[in-house]
């Protein structure tokens, strides 16, 4: 693997790593939040960011963009391709599969767990009725909830972003209350 340019080499002495990295790790925090990304270690990804560019597998030109950008773009497509790799459609699955946890705390009573959604959602009357559709017929893909539920994708997508909205308020919060 190549080494960086001998330029870019002094450029990279100049850096103050610590501040850098924890500015690093806070983003990665909050993207692993924001696109649930769960087993991500946001310091794994980090390290294997700076270690691509240090090895120079990942090539910077300072001159066109900011070092914690750039290295921040290596996370964000480290974790999309991983991403990729799962099926895009859940077909034939149920919310018992396989592929849930069979440890004692992730043993939901699920009717419980429908009604705490649904409830949390009851003074959004679309989002309520997304989630219908999807828990109760196991439908996952957009274009299959909006034709579900007669909905353009355009309010299915809107839909979605009050709902993040909604999610990074309520982190907001719980990361207040936890202060």
């Amino acid at each position: 693997m190549a080494e960086p340019e001998p330029n870019l080499r002094a450029v990279l002495a100049g850096v103050n790593w610590q501040e850098l990295t924890k500015r690093l790790l806070l983003l990665t925090q909050e993207f692993i939040r924001e696109r649930y990304l769960p087993g991500k270690s946001p310091g794994d990804l980090v390290q294997n960011a700076i270690r691509k560019l240090l090895e120079g597998r990942r090539k910077w030109n300072p001159r066109k963009v900011d070092l914690l950008s750039f290295l921040f773009d290596i996370i964000r497509k480290e974790a999309a391709s991983e991403v990729k790799e799962f099926p895009h459609s859940f077909e034939g699955s149920t919310l018992e599969d396989q592929h849930r946890s069979s440890r004692p705390e992730f043993q939901v009573d699920h009717s419980r767990q429908r009604r705490a959604i649904l409830e949390s959602l009851k003074d959004d009357p679309l989002l309520c009725q997304i989630a219908e559709v999807a828990i109760d017929e196991e439908l996952f893909e957009r274009a299959a909830i909006a034709e579900r539920i007669g909905i353009t994708r355009t309010d299915f997508d809107n839909a979605r972003k009050r709902l993040q909205r909604r999610k990074r308020a309520l982190s907001e919060r719980s990361e207040h209350l936890s202060l």
